[in-house]
């Protein structure tokens, strides 16, 4: 690491009053005729926790985002059980009417019943 003696400096008075510095190489993208160069970043205590803060914040908000998602999909999924079982019972229901629509009367489903109970034994 190539190292600024003004960056030494700074970086010993960060130690002692609890800041942070650092020196970084960055290349200038946007302007290329200017190319790059070394930066200085020097943070107070209280700029880096805000920044921790913030970036805090933002993964706690993004759990509780996908929290509230999980709860909305498991509520979607319990009104679709409900609706299946409601569908599944109706089906169970059907059959049995059409077979007794399609033969008439009480007397006529009975004597139906007993012709074909007649016929097993």
């Amino acid at each position: 690491n190539k190292c600024n003696p003004i960056f030494r400096i700074f970086s010993s008075l960060a130690i002692r009053w609890q800041f942070r510095a650092q020196y970084r190489y960055f290349s200038n993208k946007s302007n290329k005729s200017n190319g790059g160069g070394w930066c200085f970043y020097f943070f107070g205590k209280r700029v880096l926790n805000d920044l921790l803060d913030n970036r805090k914040q933002r993964i706690l908000s993004t759990i509780q985002n996908s929290e509230e998602l999980c709860r909305a999909t498991i509520g979607q999924v319990e009104k679709v059980r409900i609706r299946l079982q409601k569908v599944k019972l109706e089906a169970d229901d059907v059959p049995i009417e059409v077979q007794y629509e399609s033969l008439g009367t009480y007397h006529e489903i009975y004597a139906h019943y007993l012709i074909i109970g007649n016929r097993k034994k």
